[in-house]
């Protein structure tokens, strides 16, 4: 009995730091409305026969045409550096299905922030839980409409699979009423760079990146993903439009540790994701990215020492593109 009071207090305490109650669960069988300001999607399934693992759900993504980019054991990284895990487990994944998403890229390169997609995976006692990104915070950010018939495509097919993934699972609906992400946080600079005459677009952003990468590592900020976008797809569409197009995660680890306590959700925007390209026959460089402050409104935040560590990272990014700004 003790367990199972300790387990609804747990529950309680998740459905209340995410905005949640229980009367707003929605069972899963409810179609998402595009509609609703809802920015994050979480489902909750019981596993009190253990049935469901880790290897099945990312079984069944492969299953689903969906391949398994990155598969991060946070809690590993948690106890080696802070002493502590999060949660049972606590796993952040990367998934894609490439013909849909180059699709996607190809009406805007915005949607390399979307490249690979980000889900976490996470148990505490007998309860399995699955987040991933909405429909509506990539139609946002990608600036590609809600409506479109391939984004739809991709964003039924993944709650499609986590439903395969968790049976009988429950939706757990968080509406936010109050948010509108802000322009200023979707990050799209553009600035004319000098290539000289005896230098390949692809020799002067080795140098670049390799500046750069070095400005993130003294700041304590890790690359733990990163794509040759171009190579990656080989679409003739693509090789014929941009020199270069590569997408970078970076993450500050102690935030996603901070922040996670709280808001496990974070990690589907967590590491954040910066798309570095140029078109052909331009010489200007384009860089996109969301500030990682915009989760303190993403995520309803109103604790000040989570608040600081989102801004200071933010900060430090920032920087980082406005040096090489100057630098490059």
């Amino acid at each position: 009995m003790k367990a199972i009071n300790k387990y609804f207090v747990s529950l309680i305490i998740l459905l209340s730091v995410s905005g949640c109650t229980l009367s707003n669960l929605t069972p899963e069988s409810k179609l998402f409305d595009s509609t609703q300001k809802q920015f994050d999607k979480i489902y909750i399934v019981d596993n009190q026969d253990s049935l469901i693992t880790l290897e099945s759900i990312l079984d069944t993504f492969k299953s689903s045409g969906f391949d398994i980019v990155s598969n991060r054991d946070m809690n590993s990284y948690f106890k080696m550096y802070y002493g502590k895990k999060r949660f049972d487990s606590y796993h952040s994944v990367m998934i894609e299905n490439k013909e849909i998403s180059l699709k996607l890229l190809k009406k805007n390169p915005l949607f390399g922030l979307y490249i690979p997609l980000k889900i976490v995976i996470w148990q505490e006692h007998s309860k399995v839980y699955i987040a991933s990104v909405a429909l509506h915070t990539i139609s946002r950010i990608s600036n590609i409409s809600s409506a479109d018939s391939d984004l739809i495509l991709y964003m039924d097919k993944l709650d499609a699979t986590i439903k395969q993934a968790l049976p009988h699972a429950t939706r757990i609906n968080k509406v936010n009423t109050n948010l509108t992400l802000e322009i200023s946080k979707i990050n799209n600079i553009v600035y004319p760079i000098t290539i000289l005459e005896n230098e390949a677009p692809l020799d002067y952003i080795a140098e670049y990146e390799a500046d750069f990468e070095g400005y993130l590592q003294k700041f304590g900020l890790k690359v733990p993903y990163y794509r040759d976008v171009l190579k990656s797809y080989d679409s003739e569409e693509l090789n014929n439009k941009y020199d270069f197009f590569h997408i970078y995660s970076i993450e500050k680890l102690n935030v996603i540790y901070k922040i996670s306590k709280i808001y496990p959700q974070c990690a589907t925007n967590l590491p954040v994701s910066i798309s570095i390209y140029k078109k052909k026959g331009y010489n200007k460089l384009h860089i996109n990215y969301i500030s990682p402050d915009y989760l303190i409104k993403y995520l309803e935040i109103d604790n000040m020492k989570l608040k600081n560590s989102l801004l200071k990272f933010s900060k430090m990014l920032d920087e980082n593109i406005e040096y090489q700004k100057e630098a490059f």
